[in-house]
């Protein structure tokens, strides 16, 4: 709340925006479910055949609608949180220059070696590609 009162306005808004997205994407990815379970108790005919659209096709659409809700979250973030793309951002380039750093550090060794060093333990392994 101290961090909202301090900036210019636009922290509040990322979250109002944060907020209502994540909940419509909550109650759309909900509601193929909350059809199917209100029609699976109301009187039974729906369900009556084992074999038929709304046991078998339905019940798995409804349900992978659910998983919707599970993904969606980290695309609202990336969307409408500025601090959040600034993170991943910075992630990304700090695992591209990790990543670069000992692929270039494993093709310059001589003879395919990872040497791993630590105060106590010295590891040497050599690697057949």
């Amino acid at each position: 709340a101290v961090v909202s009162t301090q900036s210019t306005g636009t922290l509040k808004w990322q979250g109002i925006t944060t907020c209502i997205l994540t909940a419509t994407v909550h109650c759309v990815s909900l509601l193929p479910y909350s059809v199917y379970i209100l029609l699976y108790y109301s009187d039974g005919s729906y369900v009556s055949d084992e074999g038929g659209f709304f046991q078998q096709q339905y019940n798995r659409i409804s349900a992978a609608f659910l998983s919707i809700n599970t993904f969606s979250s980290f695309y609202i973030y990336c969307l409408t949180v500025s601090s959040f793309k600034k993170f991943l951002k910075n992630s990304f380039k700090y695992f591209v220059k990790y990543v670069s750093r000992a692929f270039n550090s494993f093709s310059s060794s001589s003879a395919n070696e990872i040497v791993v060093t630590s105060k106590k333990v010295k590891i040497r392994a050599s690697l057949t590609l």
